[in-house]
């Protein structure tokens, strides 16, 4: 290992402080105090993605093979155009939906457009930021805590690393900001190179972009690019360099080559509100931020079948490092 605290230290450190927590303060909103047992009606509304991918399904899948436990009553609909989106968040607020998730901009939009007219439904934009309303918000991850982590692994076991980025956005350079500081944090003259396509479709973009960053050295090239990742990791496979799953397991993208991900489960962020909906516990005030102190919906797992594992004493200095974020934050 080449840093951190001593493992006394740290434990102590973690040890005086309590744990923070999402924040999910301020304005109630909603259904709340339920009578027990009722079924609360659960509404999601899907959106064609770039990637080819929908949080929106995900989420589906999650609650549908939770949905007893749950006691809830899941509906879904597809939406054809983003022109659709207020004529059916309208039929969900006259169906009395107590919440109804979807994602993109679009989404946020209409949502913040009706949702006034119907003051006991949640609408959750994944993905998202919205300030203050009383029953729109959006849910979204520090991306900079788990990239931080990112960061640690790439400086313990590579040489340099190169960042891919769909576009120069404030969650990409947040969550590369993340990444260079844990990166620093075990070596600081450790070289970051940071590259941003301005298209996050651009497969064949993103392939020349990762293979000019390892013709430059890098043995890892992480990107943060939507469908334009799906280039980083084939060229990650042909140099037969090192990356990470970045926010989905991408495992099937780079099956040797991928040493560990970071995993969002916005299913289980979902599951945890409805529980909280449920006790009445559930307040809202604008954007809801997971970060390293929700274990169940921001994730690092390891890629057990690569051709570059991760030790076992990595797995546990890196659990440590979590601890102490998830405690008090990276600028403590």
């Amino acid at each position: 290992m080449k840093h951190k605290l001593p493992y006394f230290i740290l434990m102590l450190l973690i040890a005086s402080l309590p744990a923070c927590r999402s924040e999910r303060a301020g304005v109630s909103g909603g259904a709340q105090n339920l009578p027990d047992g009722q079924t609360l009606k659960i509404c999601l509304l899907d959106t064609n993605s770039a990637d080819g991918q929908s949080w929106v399904r995900n989420i589906y899948q999650t609650l549908q093979d939770a949905e007893n436990d749950l006691r809830v009553e899941l509906h879904l609909e597809a939406a054809e155009s983003w022109k659709d989106y207020e004529k059916m968040l309208h039929a969900y607020g006259k169906q009395a939906c107590v919440m109804v998730v979807g994602e993109g901009l679009p989404f946020e939009e209409a949502a913040l457009s009706i949702s006034s007219q119907y003051p006991e439904t949640f609408f959750f934009a994944i993905d998202s930021n919205v300030d203050n309303n009383a029953n729109v918000a959006g849910l979204s991850v520090d991306a900079r805590q788990p990239f931080y982590l990112l960061g640690v692994l790439a400086a313990e076991m590579g040489s340099r690393a190169g960042l891919v980025g769909g576009a120069e956005t404030t969650p990409v350079t947040e969550a590369f900001a993340g990444f260079v500081e844990g990166a620093h944090s075990v070596d600081p003259g450790f070289p970051v190179s940071e590259v941003y396509l301005d298209d996050w479709v651009d497969a064949a973009g993103g392939k020349q972009a990762a293979l000019e960053l390892m013709a430059g050295g890098a043995d890892f090239v992480v990107p943060y690019a939507g469908a334009a990742a799906i280039g980083v990791y084939h060229a990650v496979v042909e140099e037969n360099n090192w990356t990470f799953g970045v926010i989905r397991d991408q495992i099937a993208q780079a099956p040797k080559n991928i040493t560990a991900s970071y995993v969002v489960d916005y299913g289980q962020a979902v599951k945890n509100i409805i529980a909280d909906i449920r006790t009445g516990a559930f307040e809202l005030n604008g954007n809801i931020v997971f970060g390293l102190v929700d274990e169940d919906v921001v994730l690092i797992s390891y890629n057990e079948g690569s051709d570059n594992p991760v030790s076992q004493a990595l797995r546990d200095e890196v659990e440590e490092i979590r601890a102490m974020i998830a405690a008090v934050g990276i600028d403590q």
